[in-house]
């Protein structure tokens, strides 16, 4: 899991953003306390890995969407089914679209194509011993009318958000 602490406060507070790559969100949420203390306002993020250190929450911020599931989700693998909505982060989300900032309610996605098909997949990648994202049965949409700029398309996008055991 990728779990960033980043500052929320201004640009020129002097202050930098920690990258840390670990499974034990105890010891991020640790650095983060250390941060507020010393009265520095920070935010423990969900992020994609290769974030440069250094980095503001600029560089997680992207464009919310919703999620729609065409049926309901079955099976014992993972799936974003527990999160309503998700913040498509990364490369393709220009900087006047990213308005929104991930949250572990909000978990961020981002865009790729596969076979010229434009699908989102979780940013977070799938734990060690798991098969990768496939199709979960859901798509992603948002009623903003920005929705076509940020993506490129009217239509929902797949989510490949299901991951099982191996």
């Amino acid at each position: 899991m990728y779990l960033y602490v980043v500052p929320t406060g201004p640009k020129d507070s002097g202050f930098i953003g920690i990258d840390v790559t670990v499974a034990d969100e105890a010891t991020v949420r640790s650095y983060a306390k250390h941060y507020e203390a010393k009265g520095r306002p920070c935010l423990v993020i969900p992020g994609r890995p290769g974030v440069p250190k250094g980095s503001t929450i600029e560089a997680f911020q992207g464009f919310p969407a919703m999620i729609y599931r065409a049926i309901e989700a079955r099976g014992h693998g993972f799936r974003l089914a527990r999160h309503r909505s998700v913040v498509i982060t990364g490369d393709g989300v220009a900087p006047p679209y990213r308005i929104s900032i991930p949250t572990m309610e909000k978990p961020p996605v981002t865009l790729a194509r596969v076979n010229r098909q434009l699908v989102a997949y979780p940013v977070i990648p799938p734990d060690r011993g798991f098969l990768p994202y496939s199709f979960g049965e859901a798509f992603l949409w948002s009623d903003d009318p920005r929705w076509s700029q940020v993506t490129g398309q009217r239509a929902p996008i797949p989510l490949f958000d299901y991951s099982e055991p191996a």
